[in-house]
């Protein structure tokens, strides 16, 4: 409810005009996927921000509904936001935080005003996926650690692989995995258990 009022934004015209309204004629057709990820953030080939992911929801978003909107742009971005928190619910729950105090944090997540524009601002869509794939990621790690179990191991990395196509700052979250496994892990051994 804190974020509904966004989806009634329009474009600032600070980044999202060369994202986004510059590429309305791929973004509203059915998406080119080796256009998506051969280029850039941007559609070129001279920006540093390999964001395919980011530009595919994008297109996802002008293709299903026709049009570049900035309302479905704007609800993409709430409903991504919402998985996140989410996504951090889940890992304080698995961190053996009580429910309470889980979802107490997980709301002064979601009021916290250092996150408006990411979910305000259109370009920071790669933000989002980033935090997305990325919380879900390391939920499945917290479980592949606690049950050994491959297909927790499989989903961690297959998120996290979407969470490196959303934003390329997604590098770190390896060393956030080696801490919870060095520090807090419940056990300490590389194996894996028997079927899935």
């Amino acid at each position: 409810m804190l974020y509904a009022r966004t989806v009634n934004f329009d474009f600032t015209h600070f980044d999202d005009d060369a994202i986004i309204l510059a590429q309305s004629d791929a973004l509203t057709h059915a998406p080119d996927f080796e256009k998506i990820f051969t280029t850039d953030a941007f559609g070129g080939e001279e920006n540093p921000y390999y964001r395919p992911l980011q530009t595919l929801s994008f297109n996802l978003s002008g293709w299903i509904s026709g049009e570049i909107s900035p309302i479905a742009m704007h609800s993409v971005q709430v409903l991504l936001f919402i998985g996140v928190v989410l996504g951090l619910f889940a890992v304080l729950l698995c961190l053996g935080i009580i429910p309470l105090w889980a979802f107490i944090l997980s709301c002064i997540y979601a009021a916290h005003p250092l996150f408006v524009s990411s979910v305000t601002w259109l370009p920071a869509r790669g933000d989002l996926l980033m935090s997305l794939a990325g919380i879900w990621s390391f939920y499945f790690f917290i479980q592949f650690c606690h049950s050994r179990k491959m297909w927790h191991l499989i989903l961690c990395s297959l998120i996290y692989t979407f969470a490196l196509f959303s934003k390329e700052t997604t590098a770190f979250l390896p060393f956030a995995f080696l801490l919870y496994y060095l520090l807090l892990s419940p056990i300490k051994t590389l194996s894996v258990k028997e079927g899935m």
